[in-house]
This record gives structure tokens, sequence and C-alpha cells, in this order.
């Protein structure tokens, strides 16, 4: 049903925030794409954890998740950082438009991670609710200390300086979900490089680097709490 403000919109959302609340039926999930499988965990509102499933990648997702962990594969996307950069993913867009104007899906990137989601919300059913959806996307991998800490600070110009740049400053605390298989992390050498990094920016770090199956869902889903809470206090 369409609801005609934006303010009714927030207010009925309040309010079925309000009676889950109140009748402990409420829950957060957490989804991890990673390189060849995705994870779903949630948080319950008396704070506990539930992993509810694991999804493995077929072999079209898995080709995908390893083609797009390629340099190679980077493009201009929203939002820009020039007009140049507009005008060079101009016809990337207008191929995509085509295709959906068609029915079809955007790109056929786009219906492969969309075949897999469909899987993930056949896990997760109809008795959850989806707050926020952080995607982890994997790399099979393992770069040396400089490229991942090169990687962080990089990322940190475009988001906080290039996209923000009214504020030009990184946020005072980071929290960073470092995932990957035992062996890739055993030696301790890509979180190293992201504390580094971080703390070149004068951030804190609050880091979870553990290796359970389910620690980037549990990750994400904790990320998703905290945006939702966020959302309801300035609401209320």
């Amino acid at each position: 049903m369409y609801y005609g403000s934006a303010t009714v919109r927030r207010a009925k959302r309040q309010i079925q925030l309000n009676d889950a609340f109140a009748f402990g039926s409420f829950f957060v999930v957490g989804i991890a794409l990673t390189a060849n499988h995705a994870a779903l965990s949630c948080k319950h509102t008396n704070g506990s954890f539930e992993d509810l499933g694991r999804i493995d990648g077929t072999a079209e997702y898995i080709a995908l998740i390893r083609r797009l962990s390629s340099w190679d594969s980077w493009h201009p996307h929203p939002p820009y950082r020039s007009l140049v950069d507009l005008g060079n993913d101009y016809p990337r867009q207008m191929r995509r438009r085509v295709r959906k104007a068609a029915g079809l899906p955007a790109s056929a990137d786009t219906a492969i991670l969309a075949s897999i989601i469909k899987s993930i919300m056949d896990v997760v059913g109809k008795r959850t609710e989806i707050a926020s959806l952080r995607t982890a996307m994997g790399s099979d991998h393992s770069p040396d200390e400089i490229e991942i800490r090169n990687h962080v600070i990089e990322v940190f110009w475009d988001v906080y300086m290039v996209r923000e740049p009214d504020d030009g400053r990184a946020p005072k605390t980071v929290t960073v979900l470092i995932i990957g298989s035992s062996k890739s992390l055993a030696d301790g050498r890509a979180q190293n490089a992201t504390r580094t990094a971080v703390l070149l920016l004068h951030s804190r770090i609050e880091m979870l680097s553990h290796n359970p199956e389910y620690i980037a869902a549990r990750g994400a889903v904790e990320l998703a709490w905290r945006a939702l809470k966020s959302e309801e206090d300035g609401e209320l």
C-alpha cells in the first residue's frame, strides 16, 4: 500500500517497530556475500544472535565475484566524481535502462546476484524484517600489507574527502569486518595493515577479524542494528 507522505510512512513504520519490540518478535538480519557463499545471521531484541544458514554460490556466482574482485573490472558509477566519469558511464547506464524497460535484469551480473538474493530470501522467510543490507565481497588472492593499507586509505579518501567535501574528515570510530579463509588471515598481515591505515587517519578502530563461518554475517547484522537504532532515536 502506498502512503501519501514520508511523514505518514515513518509514523506507520514506528508503530510497527514499537509493536514488534513490545511482543519481542523483532530482529534484524545480516547478510554476508563472500567469495563462494552467502551467510545469514540475525540479532534479537535481547541481544542474542542466531545463525540462519549458509548458501553455497553457484559456479556463475563464484566466477562473478572473482571477476569483480579484479581491478580490471572497475568502471565509473554513481555517485560520480566528475562530469567526465558521468559521460564515460553514460553508455552503460543506457544499456541498463533499456534492459530494465524490457523487463530484464539491468545486467547479466545483476541477474546472477538476484538469483542468490532470492535464495537468501527463501531462507530468511516471512518471519524476518530486513533493516539494512551490508555486503562484503571477498577475493581469493592475498595482497600484501602495503596494498591493503593503500586500499583502505583510498576508500576513506573517496568517501570522506570526495563525496562529502563539506565535512572532509574521517569518522572518529571505524568498525572493520575482515573475512577470509583461515589460511589467508593466519599471519595477521591484513589485520595489521588495516589497523595501521585507520590509525594514520586519526580514527579509532573496532575490528572484527575472527573467522568462524558466520562472523561476517554477524558483523553485518550488528552494523544494521546500530543504523536502525540510530534511525529510531532520530524519529522519536
